[in-house]
């Protein structure tokens, strides 16, 4: 064999394949092009706002909302609740955003039940105590005799970790106990690992948006366009 040939042949084959991935992209490309012109499916005005994280709380925490203005009742409330297996979804869930700090809670009385979302979408720091003292305030002083290795505690009771994509954990600070004087009688050194439940919003809410677009014959046609506007800017 001819050494000498050897870096010859191998350019020629790579521009060989280089030149079949080009043929082959560009119907697809101009197929994308076509399809745009028609649907213009690339369109998405809110891709061109800036929208903080108190903003996506609001968005989020108003279809939560048994009354929010979108009309459905508990549609979306219900669906969320059990893709997250929350369980029984039923009863009267009190919906709160942006109060006492905490981005989004629901809260039901019977049976006892509290889902604490803390929302991370614009990649906010972790600060230290900051899980520890929502599940303390929300979750510990309201039933300080739950067991968190007792059969069935994630179906009642869960913290939502949510930043915009993967499934990265809370900084392990965030977890601890604060040293304040209010939290020194804890037994709790950490919060309860059983019920830290770590999504995001481009796995988990997205998805759960876009089904609902695909399965809700009851979603009007402008609650259709907005799901999927806000489900696609996850989809970077």
């Amino acid at each position: 064999m001819n050494i000498s040939n050897q870096p010859t042949e191998a350019f020629g084959a790579t521009r060989d394949f280089i030149s079949s991935l080009s043929e082959s992209w560009l119907p697809i490309r101009q197929s994308d092009i076509d399809r745009n012109n028609l649907e213009s499916h690339h369109y998405n005005p809110l891709r061109s706002i800036t929208i903080k994280e108190t903003d996506h709380s609001r968005i989020l925490g108003e279809l939560l909302k048994p009354d929010g203005s979108h009309g459905k009742g508990t549609l979306f409330l219900d669906s969320f609740l059990k893709r997250i297996g929350i369980t029984p979804v039923d009863g009267k869930w009190i919906v709160t955003v942006e109060s006492d700090r905490i981005d989004i809670l629901l809260r039901r009385e019977s049976p006892p039940s509290v889902v604490i979302i803390e929302n991370k979408s614009c990649k906010a720091s972790d600060q230290p105590g900051q899980l520890y003292r929502y599940w303390f305030r929300q979750i510990f002083m309201r039933y300080p005799s739950l067991r968190y290795d007792e059969e069935g505690i994630w179906e009642r009771f869960r913290i939502i970790y949510l930043p915009p994509s993967g499934y990265t954990r809370p900084a392990e600070s965030s977890l601890l106990r604060p040293g304040d004087k209010i939290y020194a009688k804890c037994d709790y050194h950490q919060l309860p690992q059983t019920i830290l439940d770590c999504r995001s919003f481009a796995a988990d809410v997205a998805d759960w948006l876009n089904e609902l677009v695909a399965t809700e014959s009851d979603c009007s046609h402008r609650l259709r366009t907005f799901l999927n506007l806000y489900a696609q800017i996850w989809r970077l």
